[in-house]
This record gives structure tokens, sequence and C-alpha cells, in this order.
């Protein structure tokens, strides 16, 4: 049918091969050389599940994508680029699923012969593939099979023999193939009746058996099985014969005898059991340990028995081990007539010749010893954990020396703790206190060893410290401190403090000596004003008392003057008034009129607002009425207001020219008066100046000389806050030098001595000062208010002082 379809595609009529191949059951599709689907029926579209429609126009590689696309391997490709037809396999896989194939390429042709594209049929062989595994699966099962497996036909030729069957002749699979069995492995079998192939093949059923084969002149004891093998039609055509060599078996049965002899000799129980935990074997000492006889015990549950808290439970380590197929061992108590006994018991599993669990064996020790050794560990180790270092056990009452030495080693090694322990307690005891105790000598071994170096450690850090902080007491700033690990934050800090302290004393100490030595200057300089001061105020008192007298003559013409003066000026201020009243008469009844201009305005305005006001009333028809009667009630009283202000305004104009004139008439007499006034005010202005001036000249006197006497109070005072100043200074830099900041602190003070004088006879001179001058004082007045103020407030900031030459070689803080 395929090659129909190929021979009907290269003709012209393409219609019926599209009808026969919508019928194939397997994929048929047509690409041109692009590899764009031209073509795909039915089966092909339902393989990659899409519509015929959807896939017609994709590429055959996007659809399929096998592992032969878009490769020379595509078996298309080749056909169009061979001009021939090629097959092979892949695995396409449409949807996400591999499927396994077989296809075909073969190139379509036009008229011409140019080849325009080509045809693929594709088979599904998953089936195929999967036998075939399947095949190969069993043979390389067989194969790899430990024991011997081979077919005969029914001749007794053998026809398929697996590794481990030729090994035991010697042979490979290749060269037992075709040879008589019975020629191969010679057992006592063969060539008789006996022959378990033989009997298999006559009757048709599988039959077992034991002899021995003696390839090479071996004794090999075998167990085989002989097995018929059948055509299709169910004829008998040969035999399969599946073997065990069971020389470890028949060894083993051999071994039993004698492996029970030993389980008798065990003094503890051991048990052996089936799957159901039916007891099949119990030596003597486990018949002891129930005190009952073996016709007793053999039939019985082992649970009935030993009633331990795991029988019957997951925790059952026989059950564990015929479950697990493997070795288990715990801990219970049994319940015996004798009363309850703590044991250790392991399950072990029980198989068969083919490896089948059976049953289990159990073998059981008394641990009463053991778990009383585990106990009394257990109360050392919590007294231990809760810091009760004195309790200790009781090895005495041990038997096993085992569990007695356990006991005795615990204690000793308690007793090893606790020494390093109680030392290391009292030294950390004595250092919390602040008592540092000498670095320990005493030899210790291992981590009590490592205790005691760091317990040294720390004491000799800490002395360090104390070292280091003691120096820093005596004023030595210069000590080094040194890090003990990256993570010392504490000699870090150590460290910084020293630093920011010596800047600090330094700083301190510079700016001592600066006060100190401009104190003095200071000093030198108030006691030079205080001089020039006092001869001032000599002078300043004479020429005072002479400006007194003349001051008194001046004064006494200023009087005479001044009579005069107020009789003029009297009678031209009530003139002056006069025509100051009739000028603010006119002004105001300007202004009057002025007003009632802006009264007529404001009326006219009302009354534009009230037309309006109507206008909009009657726009808003009923809703505006009540406001057309308000409207119209202020336009009558706007009109009226308007009449009114055209009144008074006629009375104002008609006032104005009245008060006009009686002001000129007042304005022709006033400056007559005035010029008399003025004469005699010039008198008598002379007289007051000369006056004034006299009194001026005697007051800015007086006020020198007491400036004078302040100068020198101040410079005084001066001089004695200087004094007091140095003393002070004197006293920092004594404090100061405490500390050493570059190696000579102490010197440094003996050095700077020479700049003071005593402090005593320095204090003497200042209070001196203060008694020459002990109602005068020059501090600010707002300090006089506070009780506890001493000395005198130096304003050495004030900028509106003129400063002296040396002003700039002093620092402003």
């Amino acid at each position: 049918m395929i090659k129909t379809l190929l021979e009907r595609l290269r003709g012209k009529n393409t219609e019926p091969v599209i009808g026969y191949s919508d019928l194939v059951p397997t994929p048929i599709l047509a690409i041109d050389k692009n590899f764009t689907v031209t073509y795909l029926n039915e089966a092909g579209a339902k393989i990659i599940g899409l519509s015929r429609e959807s896939a017609i126009g994709q590429k055959c590689y996007d659809l399929f994508k096998t592992t032969h696309c878009k490769t020379q391997e595509c078996r298309c490709g080749q056909a169009m680029t061979r001009n021939g037809v090629f097959s092979g396999e892949t695995v396409a896989d449409p949807s996400g699923l591999n499927l396994p194939i077989q296809y075909t390429g073969t190139p379509i042709k036009d008229d011409a012969g140019n080849i325009i594209g080509a045809l693929e049929y594709i088979i599904d062989i998953t089936n195929t593939k999967q036998a075939i595994d399947n095949s190969l699966e069993k043979v390389a099962y067989l194969d790899n099979l430990p024991t011997l497996v081979m077919t005969i036909d029914r001749e007794y030729k053998i026809t398929y023999m697996n590794p481990a069957g030729a090994a035991i002749a010697g042979r490979t699979p290749d060269q037992v193939i075709g040879m008589k069995c019975y020629d191969l492995f010679k057992t006592t079998h063969c060539n008789t009746s006996e022959c378990r192939c033989s009997q298999a093949m006559s009757q048709d059923k599988a039959v077992t058996g034991e002899t021995v084969v003696d390839p090479n002149k071996f004794n090999i004891p075998i167990q085989y099985t002989g097995v018929p093998i059948k055509n299709v039609d169910g004829t008998i055509k040969g035999a399969l014969e599946f073997a065990v060599n069971i020389t470890e078996t028949k060894n083993a049965m051999n071994d039993a005898q004698e492996k029970i002899g030993y389980l008798n000799e065990i003094p503890t129980p051991v048990t052996v059991m089936d799957t159901d935990f039916t007891i099949q074997y119990m030596n003597p000492g486990g018949m002891r340990a129930l005190g009952k006889k073996p016709e007793a015990v053999i039939g019985e549950k082992c649970y009935n028995l030993f009633k331990t808290a795991h029988c019957n439970t997951p925790e059952c380590r026989v059950a564990k081990a015929m479950l697990n197929n493997g070795v288990f061992t715990g801990d219970t108590v049994a319940k015996l007539p004798s009363g309850d006994l703590p044991i250790r018991y392991t399950g072990a599993p029980i198989k068969d010749r083919t490896g089948k669990i059976i049953g289990g064996l159990e073998y059981v020790v008394e641990i009463s010893e053991e778990k009383q050794a585990v106990d009394d560990v257990g109360v050392l180790v919590t007294a231990a954990l809760e810091g009760r270092l004195d309790v200790r056990g009781n090895p005495d009452k041990f038997n096993i020396i085992g569990f007695k030495n356990i006991i005795k080693g615990i204690n000793n090694t308690l007793d090893a703790v606790i020494g390093p322990l109680n030392m290391s307690a009292n030294y950390i005891d004595r250092i919390s206190k602040g008592d540092m105790p000498e670095v320990i000598v005493d030899e210790y071994k291992g981590d009590f060893n490592t205790i005691k170096n760091n317990l040294n450690l720390l004491i000799i850090a800490l002395n360090e410290i104390i070292t280091v902080a003691e120096k820093m007491a005596e004023g030595d700033l210069t000590v080094d401190v040194k890090m003990r690990s990256d993570q010392d934050n504490l000699m870090k800090s150590l460290s910084r403090m020293i630093e920011k302290l010596g800047n600090v004393v330094s700083e301190v100490k510079n700016a001592s000596d600066y006060v100190a030595a401009g104190s003095q200057q200071l000093s030198s300089t108030s006691q030079q004003m205080s001089q020039g001061a006092t001869e001032q105020a000599a002078s300043a008192e004479q020429a005072s008392s002479s400006m007194e007298e003349m001051s008194a003559n001046i004064k006494q013409n200023a009087d005479n003057a001044q009579q005069t003066e107020k009789i003029a000026i009297q009678a031209a201020v009530d003139t002056e008034k006069g025509g100051q009243a009739v000028t603010k008469t006119v002004n105001a009844m300007k202004q009057i009129a002025e007003k009632i201009s802006i009264i007529e305005e404001i009326a006219r305005q009302t009354n534009m607002l009230a037309l309006n006001a109507a206008i909009e009333a009657a726009r808003a028809g009923e809703h505006g009425k009540g406001f057309a009667v308000v409207a119209d009630a202020v336009r009558k009283l706007a009109e009226r207001s308007q009449s009114a202000a055209g009144e008074i305004s006629n009375l104002s104009i008609s006032s104005v020219e009245i008060a006009e004139n009686a002001g000129e008439m007042l304005n022709k007499i006033v400056p007559d008066i005035r010029k008399t006034a003025e004469l005699v005010q010039e008198i008598n202005a002379a007289s007051n100046e000369q006056s004034t001036g006299a009194d001026q000249i005697n007051q800015a006197l007086q006020q020198l000389d007491k400036v004078i006497q302040q100068n020198s109070a101040a410079s005084e005072e001066m001089s004695s806050t200087s004094e007091q100043l140095a003393a002070q200074a004197e006293q920092l830099q004594m404090a100061i030098s405490y500390f050493n900041i570059d190696g000579n602190g102490k010197q440094h003070m003996k050095d700077k001595k020479h700049l003071f004088k005593n402090q005593a006879a320095r204090q003497n001179k200042i209070d001196t000062l203060r008694r020459k001058r002990p109602g005068i004082s020059l501090t600010d007045p707002d300090t006089k208010k506070k009780k506890d103020s001493h000395g005198i407030m130096l304003k050495m900031n004030d900028e509106s002082i003129n400063s002296d030459s040396i002003d700039h070689e002093f620092e402003r803080y």
C-alpha cells in the first residue's frame, strides 16, 4: 500500500493518493525544500495534537522535534539532497512525549524531474522497542544470575547457557552450545529416568531434585529444576534447567549440629523462633532462666514467656530483624518467675537457602550491674551539672571489674576537676574584689593547664592596666598602652583617654603660660596709668574752682534777662494763639466743606445703587418685590441726604469767608509783637548760653576730675586684678605641671617660676591698692547685685575699646 502511495505521489493525480493516505493509521506528511509542511494526514495531526489546517505551513522540525531534526541525520534532508529513499530510527517528542519511531524519507519531484520536497512515512516502534528491550533485559538477567541456567532441545543438545553455568564446566557459553548436556555435567541422574529435565519434557511440568555433578572430577552437590519449553502451538520442544550449588547449604546443615552444641553451652538464653514468634529452639540457659523444661517452651510464643515491654510492639528487636533483614540490639526488662531482670537482647534474621527470612534468633544478656552502673553514672553526671562536685559513687557494690573501674574513674576525674575549679573560682573572686593575686605557678595538665595559663594572662593583663592607671594617677601621660588583640576595646579606650587627656593638659599648660605673661604685662601698664591719672586729677581740681566763680556772675545776668523775656514772650504767645485759633477755624470750615462734598457724592452714589437695585428687583419679578421696596426707601433717603448736605455746604462757605477776614487782621498784629519778643528772647538766650556754658565747663571739669579719679582707681584695681590673675596662673601652672606629657612636666614648672613673685607679697600689694580707693569700684554694676560675686569684670571682647599696638600678639577665645 505504501509503495502504491509513493508511486501515485510521483504522478500528476494526487487526490486519490490523499484519500489513501488519510486511511493509513500511521503519520504521513509532505514538506517542501524548506521543510515547511505542505500535507499531513489525520494520523500525523493526531500524534502532534494539532489539526491538519494548523499544522500546514509550519516547519516539520518544530512539530516533531526529533533528535535528527536540523542535523545531517534527517532522512528527508538526505532524500532531497541525494535523490534517494532513506530510512532510520529516532525519537520524536511531540507534546513533550518521547516516542521511538522508524521513518522513511522519499524525494518528491515535479514534471521536469526537479526535487521540490520530500514525503515522510512514520511508524511507531514503541512496542517493538519495548519487546526487544524486554528480551534483552531477560537475557541479561539470566546472564547475570550467579547460578546455572541452560536450555536444551529434546535431543539434550544445549541451545543456551549463561556464563555462570559455563564457568562450572570451565568453558564459555559459546563453547558449550550444541554439546550434549550429560556429556558436559555427568551427574548421577544423567541418562537415567531420574533426570529432572527428561521428567519435565515427558510429564509436562516442573520437576526439582538434588544430585552431584562431576565436571573435571569435582563433586558438586546441586539442586536443579527442569521446566518444559513449548512452541506457539503448545508442542514441547525442549527444557529449561535451573541449578543451584548447594555445597554451602550442605556444609551449613553439617555445621548446624555443631553450632547447636555451642549454643547449648552458652550460659545465657538463646532462642530460635519462626516468623509467628513460635519458639523452635531454646538453649538450656534460657530454660533455666524461665524455670521450664524443653517440652514446656517449644511451640510457645516467646512474648508469653519473657513478657518484656517490647513484646508485641514495633520495638521488639527480633521483629525488627525479620522485618528489616538486619541485626538489632536493645535493652528492656524481662518479667521472669524469679522477678524483673534488666536484659540486653539481640535479634537476627534466620533465612532459608533461597534467602527468604523464615524466623529469628534472639540472644539475651543480663545487664543488672550495667544498668546500676549507668544509673550511678547518671547520678554523678546530674550532680556535676548541678554544681554538686562533692558527690561520689560507690565502686565496691559492683562485681564486674569494668563497672567498678568506671565508677572509680569518674570519682578520680571529679577529684582532678574540683581542685583546679576551686582554685579558679578563688582567683576570680579575688580579682572581682580588686585583690590581684600572684600568677599561678602550680603545674597542671591538658585543659586545666589552659585554664591556668588563661588566668595568668588575665592577671598579667590586669596588672598592666593597674600599672598604666598608677602612672596616670602620678601624672605621667607618656605611658605606653599596648593592645593585647584587635578586640581589646579596654586598652583602646584607655589609650584614647590618655591621648585626649594629654592634649587637654598641653592646651591648658600653653594657655596658663600665656595668661601668666599677659597678667604681668597688664600689671605694669596699669601702674603707669594710675600714676598719670593722679597728676591729672590735681590740675582738674584747680580749673574747676575758677570756673565756679565765673559761673555765679553769669547766672545773675541771665536771671534778669529771663524775667523780661517772659513778659514779651507771653504777649507774643497770646496774640499768636489768637491767630492760630482763627487759622484753625478756617481750616476746620474748609475740611467740613470737603467732608460735605464727600457726603454729597456718597448720597449720589447711594441713589445710583438704589436705582440699580430697583432695576435688578424688577428683573427678579415676584422674588424681588421686597428688595424693590427697600431699594426705593434707600433712594429717597439718599436724595434727602444730598439735599441736606447742599444746605450745610452753603453755610460752611459763608463761615469760611468771615473766619478768613478775622485771621488776616490778627496776622498783621502778630509779627510786631513777635519781633519784640524775639529781641527779648535773644538777650535772654545770650545770658542763658553764657550761664549754661559756664555750668557745662564747670561740670566738665568736675566730670573730668571724677573720670581721672575713676581711671586712677581702675588702674589700681586692674593692677590688683592682674596680680591676682598672675597668682592664679602660677597656681594653674603648678597644678598642671603634675602631668607629664613630654617627659619633663614637673621640671617645666620649675623653669617658669622666675616669672612670678612670691604669692603672699603679691596679695599684700593688692590689699594696699584696694585700701587707697575704698569708695570706688569699677566692676560691672549688675555684678553688685550678686551676693557671691568676686573680683571685677574685664570686657576684653568689647570692639568699641581702642586696641593698642601689642593686642595682635594675643589670641582671642
